[in-house]
């Protein structure tokens, strides 16, 4: 089942500090951190896990924020509208987190491949290949790879010829 955050946005302007310390305690149950965006109200929440479909966590989190700003009485009723949602889900919210690698960890093909020891080639064969390989950053029309990734992948990767076997015994199997 996903887990999701989501970011909401509000058209409410002029919220006090004080208010903003009680959106976080009516927040607090979905770990709601609210901010001024822009000079809008916009929070940031967990969406639980009972909301299985993106739609539902959507519907979910713009419910959640529109509560809040009723019980903390930030808008007059009729007024305090959602203007703005992205929800993604738990592991690209954390993915998105991380951002890019240092522009100085960037290195082209050539140079990935230089590390791994293969051709260009096999590197992009490689990227294709393993979920775990790090991904590239597009500048134009040439792919940079983060350094780092490229290292931590090197000292993990099975390079012995052939297809790789599970540890497990297939049934029937005879030892």
């Amino acid at each position: 089942m996903a887990e999701y955050a989501a970011h909401v946005t509000t058209d409410v302007e002029h919220v006090t500090d004080e208010q903003l310390d009680e959106l976080v305690d009516v927040l607090a149950p979905v770990a709601g951190v609210p901010s001024l965006l822009g000079g809008r109200l916009s929070v940031q929440l967990n969406v639980p896990t009972e909301h299985p479909r993106l739609a539902d966590a959507t519907e979910h989190a713009e419910a959640v924020v529109i509560d809040a700003i009723r019980r903390v009485r930030i808008a007059p009723p009729g007024t305090g509208r959602v203007v703005g949602v992205e929800v993604l889900e738990q592991a690209e919210f954390m993915r998105r987190l991380d951002g890019p690698p240092p522009a100085d960890d960037l290195v082209p093909t050539t140079e990935a491949a230089q590390i791994l020891d293969v051709s260009r080639q096999r590197v992009a064969q490689l990227a294709e290949a393993f979920p775990e390989f790090p991904s590239p950053i597009r500048r134009g029309r040439m792919l940079l790879w983060p350094r780092t990734g490229l290292r931590e992948f090197l000292a993990t990767w099975d390079r012995s010829p052939g297809p790789k076997r599970s540890g497990r015994v297939e049934a029937g199997a005879q030892g």
